[in-house]
């Protein structure tokens, strides 16, 4: 709490409106950050309208927002968000997954009186790890920034040695705000946390020169197909480059003849083609970038994808489906 403060920074002359649960880290952070530095907090729990949750952000008059990246697409795309006249918004927080490219440039080009942040960390680290500067976003829309003040992060091989920067490696995560373990669960503590206190996240992720981190997946979400080692993120990013799709998750499923096959799932907005069309002009889109061995087998269109509590989309219900 006191390395959030320390590099937000957030005041007692500050508000906030509280829409994620409390039940979740990011609830719980946010309400203890936001209490020790003296600031208001404003509670909203009705997110089924995302207008009203703009409306919410005026009435009050809060300088404070934060959310998972569901919250800004809805806000974006069904609450006026970008249209909107907010004069004391101040600043604004993504965590929890990687929020699209052109939506944080949206947000930067309508909104440039808005400080933007972008966040990274897990529940077991209590649960920020790292966050990129306001000043970096328009320039590293895509990175989580530099660890926060008190915390270390490493990047590691499968032989738990550092990588050099550009190279891929797990994240690791030490310090003060790394959990003591899972309650009552030593084996699945001792899956993670490492002999030296170190939490092993299992995301990738590579350093630039600058030493700004650039998630690429999970180590649990690799796709191995044929022989082919895939990130799913890869794809995503890659598909979410044409102009039909709107959201998109690319899973692996069991497959007898390549391992796993890779199948992307699609919400498509705002074209009239029909799905067959559709998949063809996706299938090319990706042949363009991707060899063959690397490129999804099979898609499958949905108009909304079943979420989470958080948010997030469900991938253990869509590989199922995909199956």
């Amino acid at each position: 709490v006191d390395a959030v403060i320390e590099h937000m920074p957030i005041t007692a002359e500050d508000s906030y409106l509280m829409v994620v649960p409390l039940h979740y880290v990011h609830g719980i952070m946010q309400l203890l950050v936001h209490t020790l530095a003296g600031a208001t907090i404003y509670f909203y729990d009705n997110f089924v309208f995302p207008r009203t949750v703009v409306d919410q952000i005026r009435k009050t008059g809060v300088t404070g927002f934060s959310g998972v990246p569901f919250h800004f697409h809805s806000l974006i795309d069904r609450g006026g968000l970008l249209d909107s006249i907010l004069p004391n918004l101040r600043w604004m927080t993504v965590t929890g997954g990687k929020l699209d490219t052109d939506r944080v440039e949206q947000i930067l080009r309508q909104m440039p009186q808005i400080d933007f942040h972008i966040a990274y960390g897990q529940t077991e680290c209590a649960p920020r790890a790292t966050a990129l500067h306001p000043s970096k976003t328009r320039d590293k829309p895509e990175s989580v920034g530099s660890p926060i003040p008190g915390v270390t992060v490493e990047l590691l091989n499968e032989s738990n040695h550092p990588v050099g920067a550009g190279e891929v490696g797990e994240v690791v995560v030490s310090g003060d705000n790394i959990m003591a373990g899972y309650w009552r669960d030593p084996d699945a503590t001792a899956e993670v946390i490492d002999e030296n206190g170190r939490l092993h996240t299992g995301d990738l992720g590579r350093f630039d020169d600058d030493g700004d981190l650039f998630l690429v997946g999970r180590k649990s979400e690799l796709i191995k197909s044929a022989g082919e080692r895939i990130v799913p993120e890869e794809l995503e990013r890659l598909l979410m480059q044409h102009a039909a799709v709107s959201d998109v998750v690319v899973v692996g499923v069991s497959d007898a003849l390549y391992g796993q096959k890779v199948v992307a799932h699609v919400v498509v907005s705002g074209n009239e083609m029909e799905a067959e069309e559709v998949t063809a002009s996706l299938r090319e889109h990706c042949l363009m970038s991707v060899p063959l061995a690397r490129a999804p087998r099979e898609f499958r269109i949905w108009d909304e994808f079943p979420r989470k509590a958080n948010g997030k989309p469900d991938r253990t219900l869509m590989a199922a489906v995909g199956a």
